[in-house]
């Protein structure tokens, strides 16, 4: 291809951004049955609208944060409506825009819940350009077939153009609900293609907004810029529920450039049912306005505050630990959950016991958070990269007292997420400071050590695993005693046990109120947890009973049964064997490098939350006590898999991200205080320690598709482990690992 080729097809593919005030005119025009302009596109159906010159804009109700989800979602879209892929633009609309419902962004979730909502909206408007073809022509709609944006006659091989059609089908489409509603929507007559005739769908596409990134066109939220704003930087409390004492702010005002300095007062949100806990936190803080980031970050400096930091300001990473190991000196009461006999841990055989630690993590999103807000008295916007723009809304609802209708989310996309944009806390301290600052607007940016010191951070989660073999070397009771800083109500999900043991329980600590630092979403929430934990204790009894740990596992896969986890979605021992078997000969289990300081290990778990299966198989070399991942080979079943090259990144991205919790992460805390502040003291895995990944799939064509995002990294703990005690005979059970 010639670089002007290219070029060309990228200004087409690259899909430009638009992120719109309000409605969009031509939409509001369209469903009010006015004549829409020949240079407006065209909404049809939801989630699409069509341009005169034949250009599809694809509407993206879901976060953009480089997972590749709206190419996925657009692929979709296009598949369906029968356009070429390299016509379609992506679009956010913003929360005013309530005919598109924003939902939502976690969970491994966004292509499982909307492959059939967009089906469904592209078939819709598939079939109104059809029949409006079909009434120019005056003939069958039956004998009118659609391909590459257009309709054409296959009696008389007369042909349409979708952006020739699209006023007129538009009229067809006008009586929809105002807002989309999947259970309404399901009830429309819109015959969905045949998944056998699927052309783009499973194949593999670039990123649609690959040529905006490398060319920096891509526009996020710390790129926006309004009308007379002005920038914050704030001094927050050091210590997670601590107070602000005092601030003298005599030199910060003398800082060239700084307009005022207001207080924000901290606010902790409940956190479900669960007494103590909380879901978010805005800490206490000072806010300097300044004409810019640099004058607003010095005049922070020059700040003089006084907190109080409260009872947390006695830990430390050491003594937290400590607190959490008290606790587990409790006896235990009723499980939450068992099966078989609850009390056959203390039966004959064999006993074995291992205390797992996953501690608090940072997100280290590249982006750190930022925010534009305008609190405008009776109304206010804002403009962030937001996971769940609508829980901005209702939050900022109910701290403001301003009608949700009146509260304007511009979603853009953000660089990163992993759980961290979930939350609203961002968006509306920056309303409290616009608001605070004379309801300018204002944009607040966060920096890398700001972000990193009051983040939402991974669960701390602390367990203890006891088993019992038998005679013949099988697992006879297994127990699972957990204490965990965040994810829900343990009694409504319990650890997504797989392995077929005749008497087991769940034991359960919170450690939801006792968290020193706010805990959060972090990409793969519990699944972390669990996996380390499960994983890594198989791989010790695998050892104990003198099994290969791989045919150790596919023998406590065998019966093949679904298994009631306590998820929507039952447990699919079927799926979970299929990819252990797969990871296994593909990474040439047991034939491995031999040698001094190598040494394999695998895992295998569900993400029950995508309703996705993976196994992982990681070869190591320890030398010298350093750690080096030479291969890591993972097997997948995700369903239907819409962009294999999509799927593919988020695999290897999710093996990345777990070595770096593996091999650096944690914080250390000293006086309630995170010291942690930037990759120096966090690192992250570098390339040239990014081992050779291979990602193969289960193909299951007939299936819809599942999750993908969240799949891989809790393999990853867990299979490092498990090779490093077969290259040591070390066994590690908390994270970091470190041989010193």
């Amino acid at each position: 291809m010639q670089r002007r080729e290219f070029l060309k097809l990228s200004a087409m593919a690259g899909g430009g951004i638009i992120v719109s005030g309000s409605m969009p005119a031509a939409l509001a025009r369209d469903v009010a049955g006015s004549v829409v302009p020949a240079s407006d596109p065209v909404a049809l159906s939801y989630f699409l609208e069509i341009h005169p010159d034949d250009r599809v804009r694809f509407l993206s109700i879901k976060h953009e944060m480089g997972q590749g989800v709206a190419t996925s979602l657009a692929m979709i879209m296009a598949e369906e409506l029968g356009v070429d892929f390299r016509r379609v633009t992506v679009e956010f609309p913003n929360t005013g825009q309530t005919r598109y419902a924003l939902s939502g962004t976690g969970g491994s979730t966004t292509v499982k819940d909307m492959y059939l909502p967009i089906r469904r909206a592209a078939a819709l408007a598939r079939q109104a350009l059809i029949d409006t073809a079909a009434a120019q022509w005056s003939v069958e709609a039956s004998i009118c077939a659609v391909a590459d944006g257009t309709v054409r006659n296959t009696t008389s091989g007369k042909v349409l153009r979708f952006g020739e059609l699209a006023r007129l089908a538009a009229d067809r489409l006008s009586s929809l609900p105002a807002t989309y509603n999947d259970a309404e929507f399901a009830k429309l007559e819109a015959p969905l293609k045949d998944a056998k005739t699927f052309k783009l769908i499973g194949t593999p596409v670039t990123n649609i907004f690959a040529p905006a990134i490398v060319s920096g066109q891509h526009r996020y939220a710390m790129d926006v810029k309004v009308d007379g704003m002005k920038y914050a930087a704030i001094a927050r409390c050091p210590v997670f529920r601590g107070k602000l004492a005092g601030f003298d702010a005599t030199r910060a005002l003398q800082v060239p450039g700084v307009i005022k300095v207001v207080p924000v007062e901290g606010f902790l949100s409940p956190y479900g049912k669960l007494e103590g806990a909380t879901g978010f936190t805005i800490k206490d803080g000072v806010a300097v306005i300044a004409n810019s980031t640099w004058a607003a970050m010095r005049g922070r400096d020059a700040l003089e505050v006084r907190w109080n930091g409260g009872a947390n300001e006695k830990f430390s990473s050491k003594s937290w630990m400590e607190h959490v190991q008290e606790k587990f000196k409790q006896p235990p009461g009723d499980p939450l959950r068992s099966t078989g006999d609850k009390n056959a841990l203390a039966g004959a055989g064999r006993s074995l016991d291992a205390t797992y630690v996953f501690p608090y993590q940072a997100h280290l999103c590249m982006e750190p958070m930022n925010c534009v807000a305008h609190h405008r008295g009776d109304r206010c916007e804002v403009w962030v990269g937001s996971q769940a723009p609508q829980g901005i809304v209702a939050r900022a609802s109910q701290m403001f007292g301003i009608e949700a209708r009146s509260i304007t989310v511009n979603a853009l996309p953000s660089g990163g997420g992993f759980g961290r944009r979930f939350y609203p806390d961002v968006a509306l301290e920056a309303l409290k400071v616009s608001l605070a600052a004379g309801n300018i607007p204002v944009k607040v940016v966060w920096s890398r050590e700001d972000d990193i010191r009051n983040d939402g951070f991974h669960a701390f989660y602390y367990a203890d695993y006891r088993a019992r073999l038998d005679d013949k070397g099988s697992i006879a009771a297994w127990g699972h005693r957990e204490g965990r800083t965040f994810w829900g109500d343990p009694a409504n999900e319990m650890p997504w046990m797989a392995y077929d043991i005749p008497n087991t329980r769940y034991d359960f600590i919170s450690l939801h109120a006792d968290s020193i630092v706010q805990s959060a979403a972090w990409r793969s929430v519990v699944a972390n947890n669990w996996a380390f934990g499960q994983e890594g204790f198989i791989d010790e009894l695998a050892v104990a009973a003198g099994v290969d740990p791989y045919r150790f596992r596919a023998k406590l896969l065998e019966s093949g049964d679904e298994v009631d986890v306590g998820h929507s979605n039952k447990l699919s021992r079927v799926r979970l064997r299929r990819v252990l078997d797969l990871a296994a000969d593909k990474s040439g289990w047991g034939r491995g490098k031999k040698g001094k300081g190598r040494g394999q290990g695998i895992a295998v778990f569900p993400y029950m939350h995508g309703n996705s299966y993976a196994a992982l198989v990681v070869d190591v070399l320890v030398a010298d006590g350093r750690i080096r991942v030479e291969r890591a080979v993972a097997a997948v079943d995700v369903g239907r898999v819409i962009n294999p090259s999509g799927l593919r990144q988020q695999i290897e991205g999710g093996i990345v991200w777990g070595l770096t919790a593996a091999l650096y992460g944690g914080i250390d805390i000293q006086n309630g205080r995170v010291m942690n502040g930037n990759f120096n003291d966090t690192p992250v895995v570098r390339m040239n320690e990014c081992p050779r990944i291979e990602v193969h799939f289960i193909e299951n064509p007939g299936d819809a598709p599942h999750g993908s995002g969240e799949l891989s990294p809790p393999l990853v703990a867990p299979a490092l482990a498990n090779a490093i005690f077969a290259a040591t005979g070390k066994r590690l059970r908390q994270l970091p690992f470190s041989l010193a």
